[in-house]
Parts: structure tokens; C-alpha cells; sequence
């Protein structure tokens, strides 16, 4: 008891404060706070942005895609560009407050069950059922923050949304098993042009009824 009141005479007011929270979490008076995942933790989410690609869009993007890819060499901007010009609607950058671009989403129109070819623009007359995924990365600063998540989450939701019958996307440098969580299965004996790298695997995910 004297111990007890010589702590409340003489302890500084943080130190008593954090004794009552430890007695009242034992106590049952209040309940600890839930763990937050460490995306949902990340600064960069408070501020964030989905938005459609503009052509002050394009400098960002190229240096995401060089920091993201090691197995392939990067695209000309031209042909990157080809594929926005073509479905501008489906094709998008995840943004800070300061307009930093922190990943991207390249997806257009397509017409056949085999995928277009890397470093050439897309053919006029592509136009199909299928949204193809040409391109989504997340630039190396904000690598496990949540974003490729995301933005793959928007690409799904915009296939449903503009009713394509499937989307489509060759997985590159081992991404297979990050695709398969989101429903995509491989296309077994597909035809895949060799500017794809080794080990690439053609996926499909249907998103009509």
C-alpha cells in the first residue's frame, strides 16, 4: 500500500498513464487494438490514387518497368504507348499525393487465344472479348506495400465492368504462383513468342457467368 502511493506521488503522469491502460487491459475495461497488416500501415496508402494514364504519366512508368524487370529488356515508350492509345479506359497508374508513380497497369482489347508479341505495338484490328494484361508493375520503393494487390484487383474489376468474356496475361520471372491467387490458371501447350523470357506461362481467368 505505501509502495502504491509513493508511485501516484512521485512517478511522471506518461508513467502512471501507461500503468492504468496495463490495468485496464487486464481488467477487461479495454480491449487491445487488432494488428494492422503492414500494407494497410504503409504511409503511401493514406494518400494514394488509382488513375487513368496521362502523357505526363509516361517518365514514372519507365522508370518503374526498368527497376521491375530483370529477365526481359524494357519496351520503347512507343510501344508501351500503342497499348494505351488502344483502351486508354483500362490502362492505369497508381499515384502518391505528389504525383510519384509507384506502379502501372497496361491492359487492352484482344482478339486471339495466343498472346501479342513483346517490343512491337499492337496490331490496328486487335479488338476482342479478351482484356489482355500487357504489362503491371510495382516500381522498387514500394515493393510489399499493397499496390500490385490493388492494381490487380482494378484489373479485374474493369474486365467485369466493361463485360469482357476473360482476361489474359502471360506470367514472367516466376509470377505464376502470385496469379493463381487471384484465380488465373495456366493455358497448358499455349503458344508463346520467345521475347517472353524462359519459364513463361500464359493465363487465363473467365469473369462472366
Amino acid at each position: 500500500m505505501l509502495m502504491e502511493q509513493w508511485w501516484r506521488q512521485n512517478a511522471s503522469p506518461t508513467f502512471n498513464k501507461r500503468l492504468l491502460f496495463a490495468a485496464e487491459i487486464r481488467g477487461g475495461t479495454r480491449k487491445r487494438r487488432a494488428p494492422q497488416s503492414r500494407a494497410l500501415c504503409h504511409p503511401w496508402n493514406k494518400v494514394m490514387s488509382i488513375v487513368e494514364i496521362s502523357e505526363k504519366s509516361w517518365q514514372g512508368i519507365l522508370k518503374v518497368q526498368e527497376e521491375a524487370y530483370t529477365g526481359v529488356p524494357p519496351e520503347e515508350v512507343d510501344v508501351l504507348k500503342s497499348k494505351w492509345k488502344a483502351s486508354p479506359e483500362t490502362c492505369f497508374v497508381f499515384q502518391s499525393s505528389s504525383n510519384e508513380i509507384l506502379g502501372y497497369l497496361l491492359a487492352h482489347p484482344w482478339n486471339s487465344d495466343e498472346p501479342p508479341k513483346l517490343f512491337e505495338e499492337l496490331p490496328r484490328k486487335s479488338a476482342g472479348d479478351t482484356l489482355y494484361l500487357h504489362d503491371l508493375a510495382v516500381s522498387n520503393n514500394a515493393r510489399e506495400s499493397g499496390i500490385g494487390k490493388q492494381l490487380s484487383s482494378k484489373l479485374i474489376e474493369v474486365a467485369k465492368l466493361r463485360q469482357f468474356n476473360r482476361v489474359l496475361l502471360v506470367a514472367v520471372q516466376g509470377s505464376g504462383g502470385y496469379w493463381s491467387k487471384f484465380g488465373f490458371r495456366e493455358v497448358h501447350n499455349a503458344s508463346i513468342c520467345s521475347s517472353y523470357g524462359t519459364n513463361a506461362k500464359l493465363m487465363s481467368l473467365n469473369v462472366q457467368a
